[in-house]
């Protein structure tokens, strides 16, 4: 039974571990390859179907002039600034782990379009002077819209046509040089972009007039500039299939900001109901990929603490099988006392514990008077049960904490005396001896008792002034006399 106990032990341990390992390795993904549910799915569509429900609302009435709300532009553009930036930051730290180049590409197209911003609203006219600052012209901010939102969209064409190939990741040292020189990269080509729009806006063509888009619309520009939106928005749609959080939400903004070119194209000009419209999608937009990015973080923590708590339990747990296991292998399977290889250890503990205390040891060696005649009469199961009865018996009558019982061998028993000198160890010694005669358990086959009895040998010694194999066996040369004298008595060494 206790061999049976301890392999299921051993095998829960074994469980345990391996469970603790599958956990660890089932939460080393990255945040961006986390697979989307089927509500989540629902939820997109959901959401797209109602964009673009609004949007055919909106669009018959979209010529419809409204009122100027000066501070709606400043607060919108600022909006797109941090959510694109902040973004773009966790891209990047996402890039940072991972070293997989679309991740740059994606991570690069945000902090393009959170940076393209910041020319924008300067040099938009009526928002910090009448035609805009940095010497700003009528085509200016129109031309920078286009760049805008042409160029965040052919980040996400190429970020989309890399992500389906398999890439090898970039090493440590590649991945900082690939972030510094996207910074760089993206830095010059707004200057160039930005130069372009101001000082050289009389070599690109007139979009607008007096705040009117239909210019936009039959130059080509616009169409061009709505294709590559519309290119951006299947190749996220159809490539991925909503398959991964990141890329679900990611053409769910592009959706949002192709719907924004659109109303942008037909609003026909600035501040009518259209133009409004597309701010909002271009709010939508910036956001979206942002709050899928602080709904994943909260829920991948949440569910690391509840990782962490099964993790502790099953710590815990693993303790009390090892400490449960530690005492099964400690305990003799048939009579349930301390077993040899626990009286070795044991025995060695308070060898040296009386050696630094300079304290005596004894040790009581016993042994079943012809228990080898008494298995022979009453077979292997009286035997075993001789063997319990007695061990039991031996357990009670050490009174103090500190005594060691245990079985040696065969019909072999041992107790192991802290602190006890020659005389207290005879006196436990003889009292077990008597203890066991009158346990009254019969024995036809001995000539020394109708009963079953023990002889005993007893031997003390200062470990500081003697070895440990000594003092077993003078126990042992004790107990060779006990026998040699007609059993049943205590003999010192």
């Amino acid at each position: 039974m206790i061999r049976f106990e301890e392999k299921f032990i051993r095998k829960m341990v074994d469980n345990t571990s391996k469970k603790e390992k599958e956990m660890e390795h089932k939460n080393t993904y990255s945040l961006i390859n986390i697979p989307t549910t089927l509500n989540q799915q629902k939820n997109v569509i959901v959401i797209g179907i109602m964009l673009f429900l609004l949007f055919i609302i909106v669009i018959p009435f979209g010529t419809f002039q409204m009122t100027e709300i000066k501070p709606f532009l400043p607060i919108f553009i600022a909006w797109i600034f941090f959510a694109e930036l902040i973004t773009s930051f966790l891209l990047y730290s996402q890039f940072l782990t991972t070293g997989k180049l679309p991740l740059l590409l994606l991570a690069s197209s945000f902090l393009y379009s959170c940076l393209i911003t910041v020319p924008l609203i300067l040099t938009f006219p009526g928002v910090f002077s009448e035609f805009g600052l940095l010497g700003a012209g009528k085509q200016t901010a129109i031309w920078l819209w286009v760049f805008w939102h042409g160029g965040f969209p052919f980040g996400l064409l190429l970020y989309g046509l890399t992500a389906r190939k398999k890439m090898e990741s970039m090493g440590p040292k590649k991945i900082r040089l690939s972030i510094l020189l996207s910074v760089l990269i993206l830095s010059g080509l707004l200057y160039l972009i930005f130069l372009l729009a101001t000082k050289y806006q009389a070599a690109l063509p007139e979009i607008i007039k007096q705040g009117d888009y239909r210019f936009l619309i039959t130059s080509g520009i616009g169409p061009f500039v709505w294709l590559i939106n519309l290119s951006a928005f299947f190749i996220l749609a159809f490539s991925f299939k909503g398959r991964d959080v990141l890329n679900l939400w990611l053409t769910v903004s592009m959706f949002a900001f192709f719907l924004d070119v659109t109303l942008t194209l037909f609003a026909g000009a600035r501040y009518s109901l259209g133009w409004y419209a597309a701010r909002v999608n271009s709010l939508l937009s910036a956001t979206v990929v942002l709050s899928a990015f602080v709904f994943e973080m909260n829920r991948l923590y949440i569910q690391l603490v509840r990782n962490q708590n099964k993790l502790r339990d099953s710590e815990c747990k693993l303790k009390e099988m090892n400490e449960r296991l530690k005492r099964l292998s400690s305990l003799d399977g048939l009579t349930q006392i301390a077993n040899r290889r626990s009286f070795d250890e044991t025995f060695l503990k308070e060898w040296k514990r009386g050696n630094l205390a300079s304290t005596q040891l004894s040790m009581v060696l016993f042994d079943i008077d012809y228990f080898k005649k008494y298995n022979d009469h009453y077979g292997h199961q009286g035997g075993d049960y001789c063997l319990k009865v007695v061990a039991a018996a031996l357990a009670e009558s050490v009174q103090r904490p500190e005594d060691f019982v245990a079985r040696y061998g065969g019909e072999e028993f041992v107790i192991i005396l802290p602190n006890t000198d020659r005389k207290g160890a005879l006196y436990i010694a003889e009292r077990i001896r008597q203890s066991i005669e009158d346990l009254r358990i019969p024995h036809p086959e001995s000539t020394v008792s109708d009963w079953v009895t023990i002889s005993v040998g007893v031997a003390t010694c200062f470990p500081g002034v003697s070895r440990a194999h000594k003092l077993i066996a003078d126990a042992d040369k004790a107990l060779y006399s006990a026998k040699k004298e007609g059993r049943n008595r205590v003999k010192v060494y």
